[in-house]
């Protein structure tokens, strides 16, 4: 395996790459993308990539290769895996940093109401959920 897959800013760069120019030549084999795709052109906003799709959902996306352990010495599945773990602990601090600060660091019975609350809004309002907008079961 090419070392440089051990840099994670070089694998998600690459994975985003590849996956763009994957679904390029799929034909048919990304019926999923080319739904959200026109959902997301109703909303006014065009897609042309999978990784922007990606982007619209999730503030960060970061890939770590980690290797079989049949190609692969000992010291670099744990330097991987140590990675893995300093990448969620980061992420975790951040996105709860991020919660406290929009006020929305709940529990599970507050959670509920500020849900609640959210699509009694929306309902008021007219203006389309996301949440709705998939079709998900109330």
């Amino acid at each position: 395996m090419d070392p440089n897959w051990h840099d994670t800013s070089f694998a998600t760069r690459t994975w985003l790459q590849l996956l763009d120019a994957e679904s390029e030549t799929a034909q048919g084999k990304f019926a999923k993308f080319e739904d959200l795709k026109a959902k997301w052109l109703k909303w006014g906003v065009p897609i042309k990539t999978p990784s922007q799709l990606l982007q619209r959902y999730y503030s960060t996306i970061t890939v770590i290769c980690i290797p079989s352990d049949l190609v692969s010495s000992h010291a670099t599945l744990k330097r991987q895996y140590e990675e893995a773990y300093r990448q969620i602990r980061t992420l975790a601090t951040s996105v709860a940093s991020m919660k406290a600060k929009a006020g929305l660091k709940l529990d599970t019975a507050r959670f509920q109401i500020y849900v609640r609350e959210a699509l009694d809004h929306f309902a008021k309002v007219g203006v389309p959920c996301l949440y709705l907008a998939y079709g998900y079961p109330s």
